[in-house]
């Protein structure tokens, strides 16, 4: 076995790119750009109104003597008006600023009376509500840096600066294979000595919060055959396989047996850490290969822990970010092994919570975290700090 230390760094270090590709702006929630992205415009690109008023030059008008309107200017005008000595110009919210204009007086500051403007002299200043061009971004300037997941708010961003298309980094195309002879799908009648199939919807859903997608999933029993030809099947179409089941050294373990006969080069088998203690990785070609664990606890804690950090990799993102919080209460274990323990976090403490066992579920529905206790720790008192991995930090 080795340590968790060391199977992070070969996950690591056996991890790149697929490479990059155009891709519209509409299909960017969640993807990663590959390219630092400079505004090809000034935003705004002229100077405009920022709200419903008035645009006046106080240099050259006194208000006392009330202001003749003369003319409008809404938002989408092509041509630029121009702003008479002496006189004030209806605008609307977007506008564009008439030539000469030096403030926009707000609607309700003012009082129209035969068409003329009359103003309150304490109102009257310049560069007031107006939006300077460029004041959001000028040409040139940076918009958003590369190995930045986009979200809604920066895909608007972006397309306000006119662009419609960026270099993003691919996505892998991911197979499960599910086994267990078992498993019945959720639905069906229990049979005696059976259980629901719940890792394969687990992971996809895992996977669907990253912003992937599952190109295939084979949920078969436990014979030989089957898992050898599922196996072969998976890495040779697809760039990351994740199996659950069937990696331990039981007489019907065969996905291990598998993955060495279908040419995949083991990386490390079993690594000190409970839950999740004979997690596999390896490789065929460029296809990353994961056997997970049957336990759905194992299979979460293991998914978290090593093919994030592998997905992330692959789609430019930096490193999982740990924090250093303090336990809520003493806690003893035994040395030896690496605890990954689900959690509650809240300020600077942490509530170790029950149902830790790998075939459970039920402590993720309070859990935000999963804290990781180092292997040659046995005891942990409240005033040392451990470190934690937050489920929203995953895919930031």
């Amino acid at each position: 076995m080795i340590s968790v230390t060391e199977a992070r760094a070969i996950v690591e270090q056996n991890s790149f790119s697929l490479g990059t590709e155009q891709v519209s702006l509409h299909a960017m929630l969640g993807r990663v750009i590959a390219e630092d992205i400079y505004s090809p415009i000034d935003t705004p690109p002229f100077k405009q109104s920022a709200m419903d008023g008035y645009a006046c030059n106080t240099q050259n008008t006194n208000c006392l003597n009330g202001i003749i309107l003369e003319g409008v200017s809404e938002a989408g005008n092509q041509l630029q008006s121009i702003l008479h000595s002496g006189t004030a110009q209806r605008i609307f919210t977007g506008a564009p600023l008439p030539l000469n204009a030096d403030t926009v007086i707000m609607q309700e500051k003012v009082k129209i009376e035969n068409g003329i403007l009359w103003i309150d002299p304490d109102n009257f200043k310049a560069n007031l509500n107006i939006r300077e061009q460029g004041s959001q971004l000028p040409k040139g300037a940076l918009a958003i840096s590369a190995n930045t997941r986009l979200n809604s708010g920066m895909i608007g961003f972006l397309t306000g600066l006119g662009i419609t298309h960026v270099l993003a980094y691919k996505l892998p195309s991911i197979g499960l294979l599910i086994t267990g002879k078992e498993l019945v799908k959720p639905g069906n009648e229990l049979a005696f000595g059976q259980i629901y199939e719940s890792n394969s919807l687990l992971l996809q859903t895992a996977l669907q919060e990253g912003n992937f997608r599952v190109a295939q999933t084979l949920i078969i029993g436990d014979h030989w055959e089957e898992t050898l030809e599922a196996v072969k099947q998976l890495t040779s179409t697809c760039d990351i396989v994740l199996a659950t089941g069937g990696i331990s050294v039981g007489d019907f373990d065969f996905v291990g047996k598998a993955f060495e006969a279908s040419g995949v080069n083991t990386l490390f088998h079993k690594i000190r850490q409970k839950p999740g203690k004979p997690l596999y990785y390896g490789k065929k070609d460029s296809t990353h290969v994961f056997g997970l664990p049957g336990n759905p606890g194992s299979v979460l804690n293991c998914f978290y822990h090593y093919v994030v950090p592998c997905l992330r990799r692959i789609v430019g993102l930096k490193p999982l970010s740990f924090h250093e919080i303090f336990l809520q209460k003493p806690m003893q274990k035994k040395a030896g092994l690496c605890y990954f323990l689900k959690g509650f976090a809240a300020g600077n403490l942490v509530k170790i919570l029950e149902s830790q066992e790998s075939y459970k579920l039920n402590a993720f529905v309070e859990a935000n975290c999963l804290i990781e206790i180092e292997e040659e720790i046995s005891e942990l008192e409240t005033d040392l700090p451990v470190k934690i991995f937050y489920f929203s930090d995953a895919w930031c």
